[in-house]
Order: C-alpha cells, then sequence, then structure tokens
C-alpha cells in the first residue's frame, strides 16, 4: 500500500508540473540599432515585440560569405518602397547604412555583410520558424548551425532569382536543441550588382521575422504522469482482488 501512496503521489507530482509547465516562446525580429538619417525615425515595432536584439554590424568580406566577426556596428532602418517585397509581420528592413536601401541609394560595395541578433532561452528542444528575405540574398545560422543557405543569383536583374531574395517571402522551418542562454542568430547578406559603388541600383537590405518554442518537455512529463497514474491504477486493482 506504501507502494502504490508512493507511485501515486509521484504520477500526480508529474501531471500538475506539465500542467504548469510553460512552453518558452521567443519572438523573432529584425529592426535597427539606430535611425539618425534613415527614413523613417524612431525604433520599429520589432523593438518592442521581439524577444531577440537589434541587428548589429559586424564586418565585410569582398569574397566569402564566412561570417565576419568584428565589433558590433550600427545599422539602419531602410524603405522597401515598391523595389522590395514588404516587410514581415513586426519587422523592418535594416541596412548597412541608411541610403542601402532601394530610396535615395547609394551602393555598398559588391561582397558579404554579416549582421548578428542574440536572444536567451531557456534551453532545450526548440521548433522553429525564420520568414526571410533579402537584396541580393541572405544565409543565416543559428549559433554555427546553418539554416539557410544563400540563393543562386542568377541573372540578378532585380535581386537573386532563386530564394531567399527581395520579392518573395520565404519561410523555413527548422529544429534546435540550445543550452540555457544567449543564442546568436548570423546574417551573411550578399551584395551583388553592375553599377559603380555610391551609384542608384543595387541596393542591399535584410528582412525576417519568426519564433522559436519548446514543446516535447511538458507533453513528456504529461506523458510519464499519466502512465504512472495507469500503473497505479493497475497496482490497485491487483491488491484489491
Amino acid at each position: 500500500m506504501k507502494n502504490l501512496f508512493t507511485l501515486s503521489a509521484l504520477a500526480a507530482v508529474l501531471v500538475a508540473s506539465a500542467a504548469s509547465a510553460s512552453a518558452d516562446t521567443i519572438v523573432l525580429g529584425s529592426y535597427a540599432t539606430g535611425n539618425p538619417t534613415a527614413y523613417s525615425t524612431g525604433g520599429s515595432t520589432a523593438a518592442v515585440v521581439a524577444g531577440n536584439t537589434a541587428l548589429a554590424y559586424t564586418g565585410y568580406s569582398s569574397s566569402s560569405q564566412v561570417p565576419v566577426v568584428g565589433a558590433p556596428a550600427n545599422t539602419y532602418k531602410l524603405d522597401p518602397s515598391t523595389v522590395w517585397n514588404p516587410v514581415t509581420a513586426n519587422s523592418s528592413w535594416v541596412g548597412v547604412s541608411a541610403n542601402a536601401g532601394p530610396v535615395n541609394t547609394s551602393n555598398p560595395a559588391m561582397g558579404y555583410y554579416t549582421f548578428t541578433s542574440t536572444f536567451n532561452a531557456l534551453g532545450g528542444i526548440y521548433g522553429g520558424t525564420l520568414t526571410v528575405q533579402a537584396d541580393d540574398t541572405v544565409a543565416v545560422y543559428l549559433n554555427s548551425t546553418q539554416l539557410v543557405a544563400l540563393g543562386a543569383l542568377g541573372g540578378n536583374s532585380h535581386c537573386a532569382d532563386n530564394t531567399p531574395n527581395c520579392t518573395v517571402l520565404s519561410t523555413y522551418n527548422f529544429g534546435a536543441t540550445l543550452g540555457a542562454g544567449s543564442q546568436t542568430l548570423t546574417f551573411v547578406v550578399q551584395q551583388a550588382g553592375f553599377q559603380p559603388v555610391g551609384q542608384v541600383g543595387n541596393p542591399s537590405g535584410l528582412d525576417f521575422s519568426g519564433s522559436l518554442t519548446t514543446v516535447p518537455e511538458p507533453s513528456s512529463l504529461l506523458m510519464l504522469g499519466t502512465g504512472l497514474i495507469g500503473s497505479a491504477g493497475a497496482l490497485f486493482r491487483r491488491m484489491r482482488s
């Protein structure tokens, strides 16, 4: 009888824990660190709702898409005008300079620009979605794992022909096991084109939104708890018979 009470108590605790446990949900969105001369002053709605930090610019490479790790610098909110797709929910188009976008464009040099953003996680197994668009295209990493590869430029008459690009919202599903603490999202934006630096015609920018949620842990506890309750019931019936 003592074992029965112990088993039942343990099951009740596990079920109660599962019922009260809340998933760790992290909302993601792009927004800039500063807009001193950008088309729109102030922050983005993403700064209010996103669980990640503003995008910081950390470096440039003329030839390699390997992320550059450098001292963080300002990023700028950009006007998509009618050239780029509208922003995703709770986000902003972001670039390396106030005039990197399609309005009052001053072309960044051809090459690869690295942007980073961080967020905190409780830790565990996460399922996530990421919607991203960029001019010309972008590769995305979560910590050291690549989630999205650069799209093929093709003719590059507007931005990359293949997704991710600046005309189509591209959504990616992924899973990740994260430790507790700070996590890093890294975006490497490829800039290509036909006009010299500083001339109108080759804008560069990035926009993203998404979320991460832990799901399995509370469900696992609930399954274990209900299993123990079933075992307790079977033991009780056996003792009565």
